[in-house]
């Protein structure tokens, strides 16, 4: 396989399994139920408790055994051990030796713990802790909140979870055997996770994973049924990149997603699945072909399937964006079925998500359609996969969504079984300079035309949109918003939109909305990664005061300098403000907004050079975790000014020099790549200038490079 050299000892010997089983042709679905996955305990075979030594000082020992309750025990001898600087300082220990400090971990109902105001044990996370002198209790209401209550224990201690991958954590060097802790919290919102947007490696895959159970987020969403192109828009460097392509085979993208399914569950996470892309395996394709970049041929007779637009039945947009003939009852059976198979064969998944296409207005103008609203064709067939699923005897929970086309609720369809649903709602063209509004009713709502319709543009519109569907369906909600998908890049401090987020997060109860599931780039860590800490503390607790999240952030991401990095970046975000709060650079039409701008801009480059020695100054950190951190730092300065050049050209409406300006930012941004891979998405940060939500400089070709066939 070639793997890279940091990959991590237990990846590796997975994937060297699995390409063994695909070269025999024995290859088979690795993911199982959480209670499958393989235990973990430190410095010991998996599963077995290590022997306990004269080095030991703590033991730990399990109440519980579950694969999440393991990795626990586990990762808290691993930490441990880091800060003591001795990796035997402790030990899992199933009778732990006499007179050994312990420490005991399990369940709420293992040590008899009250859990007041839980609604499900299995899905609410409840968070305990009760050591003193290292002896004591770890505990939560489920697997997957012990391994949470451990990370939160860790914290107290002085842990900090800065970004993911090796040098992501701060770890305090300091004595183990006198640690102390009581706490008891549960996270208010169920929903609380993100998506597996932009592009990546599969190192970069598990190591967000492991990062997201440290910060307290239950739930990741693998979108698509097989994220292909997410993963070899990354391998084969379809970006301005100096490093060669290696792309991978199907067959290899399927062993990674499974592998990262196993961690999901290994932690005993929520697993979302699929999304758009349902079109593909209704016609009858591969699952590889059903993400953005599938652009696969009709399967001859499958034609009549395809939604009829503008005269035409074609898969000329790939499968994500292109509708089906939802009229269709031959249609409708064929979705129900593939669905039910799906669920089937994956009991892994948790949630399973149904949705229609990426579009809008590409909706079937057919006899069969044209007369009704697609979201009652939709109702429909939600109301055939219950059915079945039913008489399958499959609890899975479906997820349905309000989005595009199905912004109009239905006007004669209701689900039958609601509880077996629950509701997405996806604001996607919303701005970000206000929190959702509160106000509306849900009695404005435009009227439906098919394939004549237009998103809402502001906040009021959004709610209004959502406000109409809860009159027909009041179940299970929550929110999948999109502040870290393209936005951020705009907002080169990383400060300025978190305002705007955390007040969305306080807002989802009055929403009616029990989480937030971000639709977000996986790597969204430069320079410092305190909007995703913000969101997965505040999905926690949204009474959560952002100002002391933000220190207690930038206080373990940077140590000393903390606070003049946060001012620093505050500043940046306030100058590039006009930028980030338009996206569609509508203030370079309005002169009194480009000339704010315009006089914003240029402080970037004094703001920039003045904060370089404090950069410089903290250079030779001695902790890797700020050293890095402070490097980051270091490289986003020197790109942070040659952005703000670039479109203060572009304000000033030198569109030739705008784009030289921004051809030298890319390519200095591609000179650095190695130094910024695990943080910087490149490929999407491009896209945000000179793609989405309007082109603001030309885009930059990526470089030819030598082909390099599939491994």
């Amino acid at each position: 396989m070639n793997m890279k050299p940091e990959m991590k000892t237990n990846t590796l010997t997975n994937m060297k399994t699995h390409i063994l089983l695909l070269s025999a042709g024995l290859f088979a679905l690795l993911v199982s139920m959480a209670s499958a996955a393989e235990p973990v305990a430190s410095g010991s075979p998996q599963g077995v408790a290590a022997p306990q030594t004269s080095a030991v000082r703590v033991a730990v020992r399990l109440k519980s055994h579950h694969p999440a309750i393991e990795l626990a025990g586990a990762e808290l001898c691993r930490y441990l051990g880091l800060m003591a600087g001795n990796p035997e300082v402790a030990a899992v220990a199933e009778n732990p030796q006499k007179g050994t400090t312990t420490i005991e971990l399990g369940l709420m109902t293992d040590f008899g713990l009250p859990m007041e105001g839980v609604r499900d044990p299995a899905r609410d996370d409840v968070v305990h802790a009760d050591v003193r002198g290292s002896k004591g209790v770890i505990a939560g209401s489920n697997p997957r909140s012990v391994l949470f209550a451990t990370y939160r224990f860790l914290e107290a201690c002085g842990c900090r979870w800065i970004r993911p991958g090796k040098d992501g954590d701060f770890v305090p060097t300091r004595a183990v055997d006198s640690l102390a802790a009581h706490f008891t919290d549960r996270a208010t919102y169920r929903f609380r996770g993100n998506n597996n947007c932009g592009t990546y490696s599969l190192d970069q895959m598990l190591d967000k994973i492991e990062w997201a159970s440290k910060v307290g987020l239950n739930t990741f969403f693998h979108e698509f049924l097989l994220p292909r192109d997410l993963y070899n828009t990354y391998y084969k460097r379809n970006y301005p990149s100096l490093k060669n392509p290696e792309p991978r085979s199907d067959e290899e993208i399927r062993a990674y997603h499974e592998l990262s399914i196993r961690e999901i569950k290994r932690r005993g996470m929520f697993y979302h699945a699929a999304g758009h892309g349902w079109t593909s395996v209704v016609l009858g394709l591969p699952e590889s072909e059903s993400d953005h970049g599938a652009r696969p041929a009709v399967p001859p007779g499958k034609e009549r399937f395809l939604a009829l637009v503008k005269g035409k039945r074609d898969l000329s947009r790939g499968p994500t964006f292109t509708d089906l003939c939802y009229g269709n009852p031959e249609v409708r059976q064929r979705i129900v079925q593939c669905v039910a198979d799906y669920a089937t064969r994956h009991l892994e998944v948790d949630y399973l998500h149904f949705w229609t296409d990426d579009a809008m207005n590409m909706t079937c103008e057919c006899p069969l359609c044209r007369d009704t609203r697609l979201s009652d064709l939709y109702v429909e067939i939600l109301n055939g996969i219950d059915a079945e699923l039913s008489r399958r005897n499959n609890p899975i929970k479906i997820v349905f969504l309000i989005y595009q086309d199905l912004i109009w609720p239905p006007e004669k369809q209701r689900l039958n079984n609601p509880q077996r649903f629950v509701e997405m709602f996806a604001p996607i063209s919303r701005r970000y300079d206000k929190p959702y509004d509160l106000t509306a009713t849900g009695d404005d709502l435009p009227p439906y035309r098919l394939n004549q319709n237009q998103r809402p543009t502001d906040e009021h519109a959004s709610m209004t949109v959502l406000r109409s569907w809860q009159k027909v369906f009041q179940g299970e909600a929550f929110v999948f918003d999109y502040h870290m998908t393209w936005h951020h890049y705009r907002d080169p401090g990383y400060c300025g939109f978190t305002k705007v987020m955390a007040e969305d997060i306080r807002r989802l109860p009055k929403m009616g909305m029990d989480g937030f599931v971000s639709c977000q780039v996986l790597r969204s860590y430069f320079p410092h990664g305190y909007p995703m800490y913000l969101h997965a503390r505040m999905l926690w607790n949204p009474a959560a005061s952002t100002d002391k999240l933000a220190r207690e952030y930038f206080a373990g991401a940077f140590g000393d300098g903390s606070e003049q990095v946060r001012r620093y970046m505050t500043t940046l975000s306030d100058l590039f403000a006009p930028l980030y709060l338009d996206r569609d650079m509508l203030f370079v039409k309005d002169e009194t907004a480009r000339q704010a701008a315009l006089t914003k801009l240029a402080k970037v480059s004094q703001t920039v050079a003045d904060f370089q020695p404090v950069i410089a100054s903290h250079s030779s950190t001695g902790n890797p975790a700020h050293q890095q951190s402070w490097k980051l730092l270091s490289l986003h300065a020197d790109m942070t000014l040659k952005l703000a050049a670039a479109v203060q050209a572009k304000v000033e409406k030198k569109q030739k020099e705008a784009d030289a300006l921004w051809k030298q930012l890319v390519e200095q941004v591609a000179v650095h790549e190695a130094e910024t891979d695990s943080a910087l998405d490149i490929a999407w940060f491009l896209r945000a200038y000179q793609g989405w939500g309007g082109r603001m400089f030309a885009p930059v070709p990526t470089p030819a490079k030598p082909a390099q066939a599939a491994r």
